[in-house]
């Protein structure tokens, strides 16, 4: 038991040192991000203007992005009411009755936007976005239609605008990221559940056909440590498929430390060959691998 608990030791300190080396090798992800976007000068030079942006990941700069389109919207419904309130001429009072009315829905279609990215509905949040930008237009539009008055909200307008199309890109390829990197993580984890079961069914049949007792204790131990393997490997299927990224990879662990433990009966003295040395090294190769691609997931 204590030897199992140093190795589980061993194995997690080892996990998180990967971890952040893993981590530690960063690219320009504002300008790769960017890059997928209509408009990369303009989606740079924005996002490097922000507190925080240097080290979130794409779902925090679409968070940024989705934030300051709030505050511009909120600040363009205030100037636009203002306007409204001032103006006197019968036209450019009507635009800006138009715009003010655009963007108080603009608001109510930003609220949603935020909840949808927080909650990853990525499709819906994009819909939103695709309002915002309309609403805009629509206020922009106004001022266009005859007779064509000047307008002082120009910059507001394109600026949302902008703001909403950058929003949609990052945001499509964010969850277009997520959800390769959701299916490779899903193809891993299969792959070790047949690894586990193939690994019990051959430990439990060279137990029965083993005479030997340091071997047949050794099949012993690696049956019953692959039968515990199994059952977290369910639980890790189970949180990678509801996106509970952290108890996935505490899971891999568990699996990472069973296939260990069932290798070393073998090194314990009197010292053995293993005939699962093979499985043993595939299945932790595997559950390192599985647990890497979740961790960037979250």
């Amino acid at each position: 038991m204590e030897m199992k608990l140093l190795r589980w030791a061993t194995i997690v300190l080892a996990l998180l040192i990967f971890d952040q080396s893993f981590t530690s090798v960063s690219a320009d992800l504002i300008e790769d991000t960017c890059n997928k976007t209509s408009n990369f000068k303009f989606c740079v030079s924005f996002l490097r203007s922000k507190p925080g942006s240097a080290t979130a990941d794409v779902q925090g700069l679409a968070q940024i992005v989705a934030d300051q389109i709030q505050i511009n919207l909120k600040d363009t419904f205030s100037e636009a009411s203002k306007l409204y309130k001032e103006a006197t001429e019968r036209v450019i009072k009507e635009c800006f009755q138009i715009c003010s009315e655009v963007y108080g829905v603009a608001i109510d279609y930003m609220n949603g936007v935020l909840i949808n990215l927080k909650s990853k509905n990525y499709s819906n949040t994009r819909d939103g976005l695709s309002f915002v930008y309309g609403d805009a237009d629509t206020c922009e539009e106004s001022f266009h239609e005859e007779p064509v008055r000047p307008s002082p909200l120009t910059k507001n307008n394109n600026d949302v605008k902008n703001l909403a199309l950058i929003g949609s890109e990052i945001i499509k390829a964010s969850g277009s990221a997520t959800a390769d990197v959701q299916g490779l993580a899903q193809i891993v984890d299969d792959q070790i559940q047949i690894n586990l079961k193939d690994t019990f069914s051959e430990a439990s049949k060279l137990y029965k056909e083993t005479t030997e007792r340091v071997m047949k204790e050794c099949f012993q131990i690696c049956s019953e440590e692959y039968g515990v393997a199994i059952h977290y490997m369910d639980g890790v299927v189970a949180n990678l498929k509801s996106k509970n990224y952290r108890n996935a990879r505490e899971g891999l662990t568990g699996v990472y430390v069973d296939a260990d433990t069932c290798k070393e009966s073998f090194h314990e003295e009197p010292v053995r060959p293993s005939p699962l040395t093979k499985n043993n090294n595939d299945v932790k190769d595997l559950a390192l691998i599985g647990s890497q691609i979740i961790h960037i997931l979250g």
